[in-house]
């Protein structure tokens, strides 16, 4: 499993070579740079890295060399740095997986034909659908 997360980290390892033992802060300060998302983001994969980490038995790993990175592709923690998903977060693709929602309308019993028409207008014309 170490060598999974080695593998699916690639460039924290690359800039951390045993990100499995770093600090928060700086695992924090890694994936802040990699996602364009909140701080409670940043936290939860902090904690979804560390709980990988800790199922996973880095010992054995020192023989198997840290995947390699072209350095002018890491780039170190800071505040001017691009944002781009964190390892794990689907990166922007050209094909977006397509987007799903469920709309429940709670109509009144004694609502008017008129009414539920008009709502049913109202839906297709702001959600772009009907009539063009």
């Amino acid at each position: 499993m170490a060598s999974c997360i080695v593998e699916g980290y690639q460039e924290l390892f690359a800039l951390y070579p045993e990100a499995n033992a770093e600090t928060d802060n700086n695992l924090r300060s890694f994936f802040a740079t990699k996602t364009t998302g909140a701080q409670q983001v940043i936290a939860k994969t902090t904690s979804t890295f560390k709980a990988l980490c800790s199922q996973a038995d880095f010992k054995d790993l020192d023989s198997t060399p840290v995947p390699s990175i072209p350095s002018s592709q890491i780039s170190a923690p800071t505040e001017t740095t691009q944002a781009a998903p964190a390892p794990g977060i689907a990166a922007p693709v050209s094909n977006p997986p397509n987007l799903h929602i469920d709309v429940n309308i709670h109509i009144a019993a004694d609502a008017k034909p008129e009414q539920i028409e008009k709502i049913f207008e109202s839906m297709a014309k702001h959600l772009g659908i009907g009539k063009s």
